[in-house]
């Protein structure tokens, strides 16, 4: 498993709507609740007089327009988030949303989640057998059969061997000697804890045969290792909220790492989100707001400092795009009067 398989991994168990998310249109309202009717109808003199529905319930039902949800209930924290799956420019306007609308986003979103979970389940499984079939395509055309048919077969064999009767098990194990050619002598040498004929085997060869297959299961483990954490390192940084953009670039952070352009995850994610147009836009405009918040501070005290030296009147207000820089910068001199 490389870089970029386990950071896919580590996308599906990242920042996704979850179903503990409570929305106000999965609480029963009262209004909905019914109760049992005794089977013996009281007396007309001991039943209680009929209620009046609420003044605003009438007004509704009446106009046929329903009356305004309740807002969400349940951890209204997990609200405050935009779902990751948006992009950065549209993350930035979500706290603007309203929290009703907000709810209603998530619930979706939950939805489309759990759709897109078992579609990558069932891509992830078909590719896993896919792998497993491949290199014996050729046998199944040789045999005129398929991949789906010989795993049928295959099952089908292996359930008469387990729970098969003994007739059973003898006649599966008779036709599958027969079809493979399965050398009668040979297999009744090894029953017996014997030598087949002609299969003389050099001691050293099995030694070092053994040692292969050790040095394999030794090379599998540690591989095993250094994916299952590289999936943790993964799945802690991908939760950090100092890396919300790890989602729009976590493909471009693989290329990276793959490439050896990137020494580790941080370096990784900076120069991909830098490198994307989108999440850089969004930095470069919180970038300006910083930065004309700074300017528009530093020209402020130079003003009251030059206000109180030579008594001079009120300053004059601009308006500037704080999206451009360079009118930021120049405003913010020019109402400093020439001294930042």
């Amino acid at each position: 498993m490389g870089i970029r398989d386990s950071l896919e991994q580590a996308f599906d168990k990242s920042q996704e709507p979850t179903d503990d998310v409570a929305l106000a249109d999965d609480t029963p309202s009262p209004d909905t609740t019914t109760t049992e009717v005794p089977p013996t109808e009281p007396k007309v003199a001991d039943q209680p007089p009929p209620s009046e529905p609420p003044a605003d319930k009438v007004a509704s039902e009446a106009s046929g327009v329903p009356k305004d949800p309740p807002p969400p209930t349940g951890d209204s924290t997990k609200l405050e988030k935009a779902p990751g799956s948006w992009k950065p420019a549209a993350r930035e306007k979500w706290q603007s949303v309203d929290p009703v609308v907000r709810a209603e986003v998530y619930r979706r979103e939950a939805e489309i989640s759990r759709g897109l979970n078992q579609s990558t389940k069932d891509a992830t499984f078909g590719r896993e057998v896919n792998d497993i079939v491949a290199p014996y395509e050729h046998t199944f055309r040789v045999a005129g059969t398929s991949a789906k048919a010989a795993i049928s077969k295959l099952l089908e064999t292996d359930s008469v061997l387990r729970y098969g009767t003994v007739t059973d098990k003898a006649q599966r194990a008779f036709e599958i000697l027969s079809y493979y050619g399965v050398d009668v002598q040979a297999l009744g040498a090894i029953i017996m804890g014997e030598q087949p004929a002609g299969q003389v085997v050099d001691p050293a060869v099995a030694a070092m045969n053994q040692r292969l297959a050790a040095l394999e299961s030794t090379r599998n483990e540690q591989q095993n290792q250094i994916v299952t954490g590289l999936q943790t390192e993964l799945e802690t940084f991908s939760n950090d909220p100092k890396n919300e953009f790890y989602l729009d670039v976590r493909m471009d952070m693989a290329t990276l790492l793959e490439s050896g352009r990137a020494k580790d995850l941080k370096d990784a994610y900076d120069k991909a989100v830098w490198a994307n147009p989108e999440t850089r836009q969004v930095m470069l405009e919180r970038q300006a707001v910083e930065l004309s918040k700074k300017v528009s501070k530093r020209a402020a005290a130079a003003r009251e400092a030059s206000s109180s030296i030579n008594g001079s009147g009120e300053p004059v207000s601009h308006q500037v795009d704080s999206a451009n820089l360079r009118a930021v910068i120049e405003s913010a001199w020019d109402s400093a009067g020439n001294r930042l």
